[in-house]
């Protein structure tokens, strides 16, 4: 394996002209702008993306252009890869919806796309409808200023007739993860790191921070040519409905029209 260098910089001109790899974790509202100036400047091979990709759809499919000579691109919602979440989705019946939820979490606009992405491909489903009746009409402003959240209820439907109820709370200081499959319903615990079934079942089995996951999927990149991170087309095919949803409600909720959704 050849030495890798580790540069840091404070002005993306002085980056390398060819990149291995490209990891952009800005925040949504400028990632188009970060992405388009590091493909000025270098040639990438491959792009890692954070969620949310962008606030408005026309900007996802110009990062979808301004990434296609790269030699793949993926975004940063690995729930699926935990071994938690392996475990106890391995006890349900593939092929058969799956009903999840999550309740009383923070930060439901920028971390709903976490929740679809795993729902999602529990069956390589697609997005039916996203339905914000149960939003709240006023949106918060997020801790990261300049942002908004949003509070209240959002239930997603996917295409094999799984569904996501997603309850986001900015108030609340711990939040409930449920799976439910054919004949027995899983109750996640992120933080401790366990689950039990109704039917009595118990696992142990760990979550993924992004530390534990960045080393060893590049490794897997560059010795594969792929990894197990959703597609940046795959991803983009779950942002479109989520961001036409949380626009649509904002709009239709509080004072001033815009064009994007503020969330990041």
């Amino acid at each position: 394996m050849r030495p890798h260098a580790v540069t840091y910089i404070t002005d993306l001109k002085l980056i390398p002209a060819t990149l291995d790899a490209a990891i952009v974790a800005t925040n949504a509202n400028v990632r188009l702008q970060v992405v388009e100036s590091i493909g000025r400047l270098a040639k990438v091979r491959y792009w890692l993306l954070e969620k949310v990709l962008a606030q408005e759809v026309g900007d996802l499919y110009a990062i979808a252009r301004a990434t296609a000579e790269a030699n793949g691109a993926w975004v940063n919602t690995p729930m699926h890869l935990w071994p938690l979440y392996q475990e106890v989705l391995n006890r349900f019946r593939r092929g058969a919806p799956i009903h999840a939820s999550s309740v009383r979490f923070r930060g439901l606009a920028c971390n709903a796309i976490h929740y679809i992405d795993l729902v999602s491909r529990w069956n390589n489903a697609s997005i039916r409808s996203i339905n914000t009746d149960g939003l709240r009409n006023q949106w918060v402003p997020s801790k990261r200023p300049g942002f908004y959240e949003a509070e209240g209820r959002l239930i997603v439907s996917f295409s094999d007739g799984s569904t996501l109820l997603l309850e986001g709370d900015e108030q609340a200081n711990d939040y409930s993860v449920s799976l439910q499959g054919d004949d027995d319903v899983w109750v996640i615990d992120e933080a401790g790191a366990n689950a039990s079934s109704a039917g009595g079942q118990k696992i142990e089995a760990g979550i993924l921070r992004q530390s534990d996951l960045i080393g060893p999927m590049l490794d897997e990149l560059f010795k594969t040519g792929t990894c197990g991170l959703p597609t940046l087309t795959d991803s983009i095919a779950q942002h479109v409905p989520l961001l036409t949803a949380l626009l649509q409600h904002w709009n239709a909720n509080m004072p001033g029209r815009l064009d994007y959704a503020p969330i990041t």
